[in-house]
């Protein structure tokens, strides 16, 4: 008799013989595909959930977002977190030997949970590089000071991060790479035609990222006020699913927490995510002087299966360019 080996089943063997037909389970197509709309196809990539273990509680059993949702943070730790065939497995802590009473155990659910998935998928599926740059942003300091007091009068609180976002855009638009995602299961580059931006935020719950979209079609007072509001909202607990889904670039400023630059970790599936870090009055020679500018550290993480290294650089070159010239981010802003 003919047997068929499973080269991931460890040897286990499976007799060959006619396809038997079997009806599709509840919440799957005639081929036995699950059910379910895009975006929460999406999230389930993006948390490392195996979408087919979801119960879906849409018409015939369909998955929606807000099921992939519940049950990333309700399910098991070790569900969706299995690492793929060729890794090791998860390893498990042993307390030392009489300090049992000194260790305290809470379960990883939630929102501390689904970070701690989306972080093994950027480990396990990004190959990630990173390249440093600096700006001299002293006229972007003393821009946003001219602005600030006219955007308080409009109720918006004016951060450098609008003027980030429009810097990141124009330079998305000559590198387009820069703006995509890999398709691994379809073996194809997903360019995006549109700029939705994620930022990190900090929060009791963990790091959260809320996504500004059209960022591209938005003025600097529109994107203060946006980001605003759902960093806010972030710290309060109160974003949607959709919220915090479907970025195509992402930015982490962690200038207000000090150091020197960082090596961010890319929201996947997004190709990179750059990071903003503190703004200090340094000495540089300027015109054969050495005077004291404003400058700031950018850090690009990039997928190095998507992005090239030189494609990265210019990108990067391209994003310092527009912040040490912000008047031309006024005029170009829509």
């Amino acid at each position: 008799e003919a047997e068929v080996k499973n080269p991931f089943a460890g040897g286990a063997k499976k007799p060959a013989g006619p396809a038997v037909a079997e009806r599709p389970r509840a919440g799957t197509n005639k081929y036995g595909r699950v059910l379910a709309v895009p975006a929460a196809r999406q999230l389930a990539r993006e948390l490392g959930v195996d979408i087919a273990q979801v119960p879906g509680s849409g018409p015939n059993g369909r998955v929606r977002v807000e099921d992939v949702r519940a049950y990333a943070e309700q399910a098991p730790a070790a569900a969706g977190a299995a690492a793929p065939a060729g890794f090791p497995p998860p390893v498990a802590y042993r307390t030392p030997a009489g300090y049992e009473e000194l260790e305290e155990r809470v379960p990883l659910r939630g929102m501390r949970r689904i970070i701690a998935q989306q972080m093994m998928a950027s480990h396990l599926y990004t190959v990630r590089t990173l390249v440093v740059d600096e700006a001299d942003v002293t006229e972007l300091v003393a821009l946003r000071r001219r602005l600030k007091e006219r955007a308080e009068e409009a109720g918006v609180k004016l951060s450098y991060v609008p003027f980030v976002f429009k810097a990141a855009v124009e330079a998305l638009k000559k590198f387009p790479v820069v703006n995509s995602s890999l398709d691994d299961a379809r073996g194809e580059v997903v360019l995006k035609k549109y700029y939705h931006l994620g930022l990190s935020v900090a929060t009791d719950a963990g790091l959260v990222v809320p996504v500004i979209r059209d960022v591209d079609r938005k003025t600097i007072l529109e994107l203060a006020a946006e980001i605003g509001d759902k960093v806010a909202r972030a710290r309060a607990g109160k974003l949607t699913p959709d919220e915090v889904t479907g970025s195509s670039f992402s930015v982490t400023s962690v200038g207000n927490l000090g150091g020197l630059f960082s090596f961010p970790i890319i929201n996947v599936p997004d190709a990179a995510i750059l990071g903003v870090h503190t703004i200090q009055k340094r000495p540089v020679v300027k015109d054969d002087a050495i005077v004291a500018r404003e400058m700031l550290y950018l850090s690009l993480s990039f997928d190095h299966r998507l992005v090239d290294g030189a494609e990265a650089t210019l990108f990067l070159r391209e994003v310092v360019a527009r912040l040490e010239d912000p008047y031309w981010l006024l005029l170009h802003a829509v």
